[in-house]
């Protein structure tokens, strides 16, 4: 059993506030913090269907640097060792926005585009929520661009 399995579910839940707090706090190390969030991918993954590719021992080996560097310099700042998902979302995340990107379609290139829905401070369900019954009533995320767009 790998140390996420055992984790509290209370860390599964938390808002990237209460993260950094946590963090600040030293309730929490960021490999705790990552680890809960891939426990939570593991098991949520069947069902939304949201993540192409995890790297797992990425994720980890930044958080043992975050949790080494928040130890040897302090904070670097608030959100320093809180896991993140994707450099795509980082602004809105910073802001303390939960965001979703979702592929909406093909350009007239034959690219893909993609659409990114935010949610309210602390409301992570919504994003998601409305990412889930989108999916489900279209096949974008199913489709692959033509190998041949002019690039």
């Amino acid at each position: 059993m790998s140390q996420a399995d055992s984790l509290p579910s209370d860390l599964n839940r938390l808002t990237l506030a209460q993260a950094a707090g946590c963090l600040a706090e030293g309730h929490a190390s960021a490999v705790e913090l990552t680890e809960a969030c891939r426990f939570a991918i593991k098991r949520l993954q069947p069902v939304l269907n949201a993540f192409i590719d995890l790297d797992e021992e990425d994720a980890l080996d930044a958080a043992r640097k975050a949790d080494s560097e928040r130890r040897s310099d302090g904070i670097l700042n608030p959100l320093h060792g809180v896991p993140r998902i994707t450099r795509w979302t980082r602004w809105i995340s910073y802001l303390g926005l939960p965001a979703l990107a979702l592929p909406i379609g093909f350009s007239d290139r034959g690219m893909p585009v993609a659409a990114q829905i935010a949610g309210r401070h602390f409301d992570e369900a919504v994003p998601l929520s409305l990412g889930a019954i989108y999916q489900r009533q279209t096949d974008w995320h199913k489709q692959e661009p033509s190998l041949d767009t002019g690039y």
